[in-house]
């Protein structure tokens, strides 16, 4: 062995100590780190994953029957959460087959029903969920280690696929279920389930109800001409995020100023919360009902805003959402209807639309549970879908940008299946957005002209409408509109009042006042691109022309310029 491979061995031999004690330090590091928490032994060799937020049933504590031991809210809290978590961690196991889990949430005795489950559904996948639970506690050990209780009335859907996953059932069922739970290194374990024929208990149903009648408020809806509302600074996903209560009194004085008498908003399912809903989005949600009230103007509140997740683990937590949401509303002076999902058929090109027809039905049901009192509907982007539903819904709702001579055509086809149910037109509109590069052939004079029809059939129809929108918007965010250019610009420029806080005097006639607008010239029937692609066209036939007279002009600079360089490598 030579010197220089001497050498090199004992240069690779060091850089594998220095390596070596580099991972040793790193990993005592993160092991003191995880020590250094306050926890028990069993909480270190125990850890569960974070609950997910999508996955929020309720639970519904009934009045106990008599304990010799009352229990303490603490371990009500507690139990009534590790209850939960072990069924969604079972519906888990059954959906992936994977049951590594399952010693953290049951006994040794209820493991093996847990894999009994799991054998005998091998050609299958299923997907279950529970969606409340109503509990009624019957036995609390003195020791606290043991507590036994009924879950009435549990709510329970499923989904079972064959291998192929080309067939699909929905099985939906209401069980009431004997529940034991024992206390085992600090977590409640589901000891024993056992599904039990029960009396059903009955739930007390408190109508504090004082606002106006169904049938009153579908009157109102009959009378809608408004608009759909976002802040121009903070459109879509921004509005709720950076909620400003002072711009809001502004717009909305500035809406019934215009004449109209109503707005369309949007709940953001997943800023709201998901299936625990924040206090402070409801507070904001609050403001803006209340000030709509003051301002004399009815609101259509559209919900579930940017969701699209169908899948069964999901409906715990819209279901929550709408509960929530829907109870807090359903006296407010102000409000008129529900709009339940913006434009689910869009879904149906990314999703399967057997599942998002399940949740639809799911939420349709829901809400009129949970507000009885108000209309809803679900405003599909275009006629053809807005059918769905309809024997279900109170009115039906659909959006309009086509071009203005299929809506009379959309209306007659439409109001041939829905059996005499009001239509609304929930949003319509017309970008006036010119690109001087992008060849969009949206000329002003077209964008006039269309709007114009499209509001003569409205008005003709006796049509309720929400124009889209009050504002052309400083910006539109990629993730809403689409990244290019030729996606995201059209839709800055619906507004009623562009940037500069002008109203278009234009809209304002066809919109507001109804007027049939004509005369705007020819030249703005003429898209800018076209001027645009006619001036290069123009230049370049001049520079063909003047091609001598210009390289004469240039030569001498050409020339200059080379010298420079010349001179400088010199």
């Amino acid at each position: 062995m030579n010197k220089n491979e001497t050498r090199t061995y004992q240069v690779l031999f060091v850089f594998g100590i220095i390596t070596f004690l580099v991972a040793m330090t790193y990993g005592i590091a993160q092991i003191w780190a995880f020590l250094s928490v306050s926890r028990t032994k069993t909480e270190i060799f125990n850890e569960v994953k974070d609950f997910p937020d999508i996955y929020t049933p309720k639970v519904n504590w009934l009045p106990d029957e008599p304990l010799e031991r009352p229990m303490e809210d603490f371990n009500r809290t507690t139990i009534g959460k590790d209850y939960v978590r072990a069924l969604y961690q079972r519906n888990l196991a059954v959906l992936t087959k994977d049951s590594a889990h399952i010693n953290d949430y049951f006994t040794t005795l209820a493991r093996e029903k847990v894999y009994s489950q799991l054998s005998n559904n091998k050609d299958f996948q299923i997907e279950q969920i529970e969606i409340d639970h109503n509990i009624k506690l019957s036995f609390y050990s003195a020791d606290g280690q043991i507590v036994a209780f009924k879950d009435y009335q549990s709510e329970h859907f499923e989904r079972v696929w064959d291998k192929s996953r080309k067939n699909m059932v929905l099985a939906k069922d209401t069980s009431t279920y004997q529940v034991i739970m024992i206390l085992e290194d600090g977590y409640w374990r589901i000891h024993n389930l056992k599904r039990i024929n029960e009396p059903l208990v009955s739930k007390t149903k408190v109508d504090n109800y004082q606002g106006l009648s169904k049938n009153q408020k579908l009157e109102n809806l009959k009378k809608a001409r408004g608009i759909n509302y976002y802040s121009q600074k903070d459109p879509f996903k921004g509005f709720w995020l950076n909620f400003d209560s002072t711009q809001t009194v502004k717009d909305l004085v500035l809406i019934k100023k215009l004449g109209f008498n109503s707005i369309r908003i949007f709940i953001n399912y997943e800023q709201f919360g998901k299936g625990n809903v924040i206090p402070e989005m409801l507070e904001r949600l609050d403001f803006l009902m209340n000030t709509a009230e003051q301002n004399n103007l009815g609101v259509m509140v559209t919900l579930f805003d940017f969701n699209s997740d169908f899948h069964l683990f999901n409906f715990t937590s819209t279901d929550r959402q709408l509960e929530t949401i829907l109870k807090f509303l359903s006296n407010k002076k102000a409000l008129w209807a529900y709009d339940l999902k913006n434009e689910p058929d869009i879904d149906y090109n990314y999703q399967d639309s057997t599942l998002v027809n399940q949740w639809l039905d799911f939420i349709v049901s829901k809400a009129k549970l949970y507000d009885p009192n108000t209309p809803m509907s679900i405003g599909w982007s275009t006629a053809d879908k807005a059918h769905n539903f309809s024997d279900k819904l109170d009115f039906v709702s659909f959006h309009f940008y086509k071009k203005a001579k299929f809506l009379e055509h959309d209306l007659d086809n439409l109001n041939g299946k829905i059996k005499g149910k009001s239509i609304i037109i929930s949003e319509y509109g017309k970008s006036d957005f010119q690109s001087f590069i992008f060849p969009i052939p949206n000329s002003k004079g077209k964008v006039i002209a269309e709007l114009s029809q499209v509001s003569r059939v409205i008005r003709k129809n006796t049509i309720p409408n929400f124009f889209w929108t009050l504002y052309d918007f400083e910006d539109v965010s990629s993730d809403v509109a689409g990244r290019w250019p030729w996606q995201k610009e059209p839709q800055k420029h619906f507004g009623l009042v562009n940037t500069h806080g002008q109203i278009k005097d234009n809209y304002y006639e066809i919109v507001v006042k109804g007027n049939y607008v004509v005369g705007v010239g020819l030249i703005r029937y003429i898209p800018k691109f076209v001027y645009f692609y006619l001036l290069i066209v123009l230049s370049m036939v001049v520079a063909f022309h003047k091609r001598k007279i210009i390289y004469g002009r240039i030569k001498p600079i050409l020339s200059k310029c080379l010298n420079i360089l010349n001179h400088n490598k010199k």
